[in-house]
């Protein structure tokens, strides 16, 4: 999705710096614990298991990994099989220190391994969220004149340019052209909404919307308040739930972002943390440039106020990291190189595994003319490019590209 200039932004959230961060908040709530107590991790909507990954790697950085166990759980059975098929975890032991799950969290009960056999999902210390509410079932509505609330509708139509329009339209074309959602028209219209017509989680969670005094449209993150309330009900005494999501909605009007050929809702965050909040939950909040980070703690002893503070708001590691990636796609002169080593080193420290480090740091070392390192650097990331994400370049000892015919430096 990079090609479409407003890509998915899981490079964030799939990253070594955030899962530390995750990591230092599990450290830091140990002490509630008895020492011979594994903390079951809940990673829920696992994806393509870098996260995961990470967040093992920062466990055995930060000396907690013989205390934690990570359940990678996930919808889609085959998500799952294709990250244990691409050996993404093949530092660490499945059984030992990760599971895969499968899990509808709506009806959490019923979890099952990849051989279809039961497995007990709960009590456990901790859930992580990484992009998770905005794509739970959301309706918008807004105040009615005739009392009530209207709910929005709207459906995606190909523009008329003299064509037949298309029926339908394949998964391969959608692959191909990652740009499709944005060249189609979206129609809205606004109809009456009912409660008693609507789904049983629509009914139960309605009070918090009665209860609020909204002026505009807004959105009722049903699914959202469902599935806190399922993970508050699986987290132990002193357990948390950690969230990371896309910044609020500066636009009202605007019900959601398109990402490549997905639309994500944005979030009620006040309505999720108000139901939290009603559940006796302790809520840490912060929204920094490109992500809202939110922590439900079930137990007001595991809140460190000074500590997230400096771990989430005196600094912002994603944020860093962000930058400096565009800075080092950005650059094209090799008179960059000093600017270059400096962006180098400083992504390093973030984010150390990545493929998209490992890349920058054979890039580097070419153009520091010293060739040791950038085959070394460049092999690396070729051995953690999981989904041929970077087309791998070679220079031969002349210095020239070999395998490409791209003049850009970096990417």
């Amino acid at each position: 999705s990079l090609n479409t200039g407003n890509p998915i932004p899981s490079g964030i959230t799939n990253s070594y710096a955030h899962a530390l961060s995750f990591i230092r908040v599990l450290k830091n709530n140990l002490h509630n614990y008895p020492s011979d107590y594994k903390l079951k991790i809940l990673d829920l909507g696992s994806g393509s298991g870098l996260f995961a990954k990470y967040l093992l790697k920062a466990a055995y950085n930060e000396n907690i990994l013989d205390r934690i166990f990570v359940i990678l759980a996930d919808f889609s059975t085959s998500a799952l099989k294709e990250i244990k098929k691409l050996r993404i975890l093949r530092d660490f032991e499945e059984d030992k220190n990760y599971k895969f799950i499968q899990l509808d969290i709506f009806n959490y009960q019923i979890a099952l391994d990849l051989f279809n056999e039961a497995y007990e999902l709960g009590p456990i210390s901790a859930c992580t969220l990484n992009y998770i509410y905005d794509s739970m079932p959301t309706i918008i509505l807004r105040p009615s004149v005739n009392r009530g609330f209207e709910k929005l509708q709207f459906r995606f139509l190909e523009k008329n340019i003299g064509q037949d329009f298309k029926q339908e339209i394949s998964d391969e074309e959608l692959k191909n052209n990652l740009s499709y959602l944005k060249t189609l028209l979206c129609d809205e219209r606004w109809i009456d909404y009912r409660i008693e017509e609507q789904n049983e989680l629509q009914q139960k969670y309605f009070y918090l919307v009665e209860n609020e005094n909204y002026t505009q449209q807004f959105a009722y993150s049903y699914g959202s308040l469902a599935i806190t309330e399922n993970i508050y009900n699986l987290l132990d005494d002193y357990g948390f739930i950690f969230c990371a999501e896309m910044k609020n909605n500066p636009n009202p009007l605007k019900p959601f972002e398109i990402y490549a050929n997905s639309a994500a809702h944005f979030i009620n965050e006040p309505m999720i943390s108000k139901l939290a909040l009603n559940m006796g939950a302790t809520r840490f909040y912060t929204q920094d440039h490109f992500l809202q980070k939110i922590i439900y703690f079930k137990n007001q002893v595991s809140v460190d106020q000074e500590f997230l503070k400096s771990e989430f708001i005196d600094s912002s590691s994603t944020d860093l990291l962000m930058d400096l990636k565009q800075i080092l796609i950005k650059l094209q002169s090799p008179y960059s190189k000093k600017i270059a080593k400096f962006a180098v080193e400083e992504i390093t420290k973030l984010d150390p595994y990545s493929c998209f480090t490992l890349y920058m740091e054979a890039q580097c070392a070419r153009l520091h003319g010293d060739q040791d390192t950038y085959f070394k650097k460049l092999f690396a990331s070729t051995a953690v490019d999981y989904f041929n994400d970077f087309e791998t370049r070679v220079y031969n000892k002349e210095n020239k590209l070999e395998n490409s015919e791209s003049k850009n430096l970096y990417m």
